[in-house]
C-alpha cells in the first residue's frame, strides 16, 4: 500500500530587530567585557539559533571575532575598551537590519599637568607668555591654563585644580572643562624675581598621590628709579707710595620705585664732580669719569 506525505515548506520570517543590550555607559578603559545583542524576527520571537549577528565598534576592539552565533536570539563576542577616552557606539547587524547603542568610555586617572602663563595680544587673543616674561605691575590680563591628561594623553574632564603661587596672586581652584583645560587669573604685583605657579589635581592619581604641574614667570622690572651705592659708609684712599691702600671698587645699585633690582643692561656713569679734585684721582684709569653697563641693576 501507499502512503501519501504532505509536506509543508515553511519560509523563516525575516529579521525585525536587532537590539544591544550590554551597558556600555562610563567604561573604563582597557576593560575586558562581553558585548551582547538580540535578534527578533517579523513574528516577535527570537530568531533561529545559529543566526549571525555582526558587531561594530568605533573604539576599542574585538580580542577574537566581532560575529557569534545565536542562541535563544542572542550572540555574543568578546570586546576591550583599549586606550582611548571619548564617545563609543557600539552596533550590532543581521544583514541589512542593524541595531546602534552609544555609550563612552572613560579617562584614565591624572597623570600630568601641563602649565602655561599666557597674556594677550594687540587683537585681545590669548597667547603664551613669552620666555622674557613680563613687568612689574603689568596692566593687562593674565591668565595661567593647566591641562590635565591620563596615562594614555587622554584629556581629563570635570577635575579640580587648585592653583598656587609664591609671588602675587592667582585664584585658587578651577574645574577642567571638556578638553581638560582649567584656567586661573594671575596678578604679578610689585616685586619682581621668578614667580613659581603649581597646578594641582584634588583627585589622586595612581600612586594615590596629586599630580602636580609647575610654570615660571619672570617678573622684571626696567624702569630706574634710583641710584644707591652698595657702600654707604665714607672711604678713605692713601696717596701712591705710602704703602697704604690706593684704589677702591665701587658699585650702585640700580633700583625701581618698589625697591627691586631693575632687569635688562643700563650704561651708568660714575663722575668725580668735585670742584678742585686731588691730582693724579681717575676713574677706571680713563680721567675724571667713566661710563660702564649695569647688568640686571648693578654697576
Amino acid at each position: 500500500a501507499s502512503k501519501t506525505v504532505n509536506v509543508e515548506v515553511v519560509e523563516t520570517p525575516a529579521v525585525e530587530t536587532v537590539e544591544v543590550l550590554s551597558d556600555i555607559e562610563d567604561l573604563a578603559l582597557e576593560t575586558d567585557m562581553t558585548l551582547r545583542a538580540l535578534a527578533i524576527n517579523a513574528l516577535g520571537d527570537p530568531v533561529s539559533d545559529g543566526t549571525i549577528i555582526t558587531f561594530t565598534a568605533d573604539q576599542g576592539f574585538f580580542p577574537e571575532n566581532s560575529y557569534g552565533p545565536t542562541t535563544n536570539g542572542q550572540a555574543s563576542v568578546f570586546f576591550n575598551t583599549h586606550t582611548t577616552a571619548g564617545p563609543l557606539t557600539v552596533t550590532a547587524r543581521v544583514g541589512d537590519v542593524v541595531g546602534t547603542k552609544e555609550g563612552n568610555i572613560k579617562p584614565g586617572l591624572p597623570a600630568s599637568v601641563s602649565v602655561t602663563p599666557q597674556i594677550q595680544d594687540d587683537n585681545g587673543a590669548w597667547v603664551n607668555m613669552p620666555p622674557s616674561g613680563i613687568p612689574v605691575n603689568y596692566p593687562d590680563p593674565v591668565r595661567v591654563r593647566a591641562r590635565v591628561i591620563d596615562l594614555f594623553n587622554n584629556v581629563v574632564p570635570n577635575t579640580s585644580i587648585q592653583f598656587e603661587t609664591d609671588m602675587g596672586g592667582i585664584g585658587n581652584y578651577a574645574t577642567t572643562d571638556e578638553e581638560g583645560i582649567a584656567y586661573a587669573n594671575y596678578f604679578p604685583g610689585n616685586s619682581a624675581g621668578t614667580a613659581q605657579i603649581t597646578a594641582s589635581t584634588i583627585q589622586v592619581g595612581e600612586d594615590g598621590e596629586s599630580i602636580v604641574g609647575i610654570a615660571l614667570i619672570t617678573i622684571y622690572s626696567d624702569e630706574v628709579n634710583s641710584i644707591i651705592f652698595s657702600v654707604q659708609e665714607e672711604m678713605f684712599l692713601d696717596v701712591i707710595g705710602v704703602g697704604g691702600t690706593t684704589s677702591r671698587s665701587l658699585e650702585v645699585q640700580l633700583r625701581d620705585f618698589g625697591g627691586n633690582l631693575v632687569s635688562g643692561q643700563h650704561m651708568v656713569l660714575y663722575e668725580i664732580v668735585n670742584a678742585d679734585p686731588p691730582a693724579g684721582v681717575n676713574i677706571n684709569n680713563s680721567g675724571l669719569s667713566d661710563e660702564v653697563q649695569a647688568n640686571d641693576g648693578i654697576a
